[in-house]
């Protein structure tokens, strides 16, 4: 099995497990089984962070209204901060050239209101990293499109199949874990039996 297709097996599953056990709670407030990963990953490297941010609109510009910050986040040694965009999906983020979508994504970072809410937590003038967690970036377009992120806008592309590899080693460690976790550490266990069925143990005589 693919990694990739584990990725997007996974993911299903844990967004049908939350719709199940969540089916009164407002859609908009359900957890994200892509941020949850990458809020895991931030934590364990060290990583203190606030998700879900509304963004105060500003006035006289209609574009600023109903935006929000996945996640901004700052080091334990106070040091490091990032802003950082999650966007996993089956379907390839290239939707257009790399460069139109490199403008369309920084936006999101670079947006008047955006910024002002960011300096509201991270403090005026002080200089944080930018970060775009994303799942299929297109086939034979994803060197481009990360240089154009980088080079031209000053963000970083992270493929969310480094952050699972990152992740993947330290889930057996962990019991409390929320559903989408769980569904995770799942996965991880049972693919490792498909690479090695002598891990597994038979019922059957």
């Amino acid at each position: 099995m693919s990694e990739r297709i584990l990725v997007t097996q996974v993911i299903a599953m844990a967004r049908s497990l939350l719709i199940w056990l969540t089916p009164l709670q407002n859609p908009l407030e359900r957890m994200n089984p892509a941020e949850e990963i990458v809020k895991f990953w931030l934590q364990q490297n060290g990583y203190f962070y606030q998700s879900s941010i509304r963004v105060e609109s500003i006035k006289g510009n209609p574009s600023s209204r109903n935006k929000e910050i996945d996640i901004l986040a700052i080091h334990k040694d106070g040091k490091i901060k990032r802003h950082i965009e999650v966007s996993v999906s089956i379907k390839s983020v290239l939707t257009r050239t790399t460069l139109d979508e490199a403008k369309k994504k920084s936006a999101k970072f670079n947006h008047p209101a955006v910024k002002a809410e960011t300096a509201k937590i991270f403090g005026d003038g002080v200089e944080y990293e930018k970060e775009f967690v994303v799942g299929n970036i297109g086939k034979g377009k994803a060197k481009e499109y990360i240089e154009k992120m980088k080079d031209l806008f000053d963000i970083k592309v992270t493929p969310m199949s480094e952050v699972l590899e990152s992740i993947a080693p330290k889930l057996h460690a962990h019991h409390q874990l929320n559903p989408i976790l769980q569904t995770l550490r799942i996965g991880k266990e049972f693919s490792d039996q498909l690479k090695d069925p002598s891990t597994h143990t038979s019922s059957h005589g």
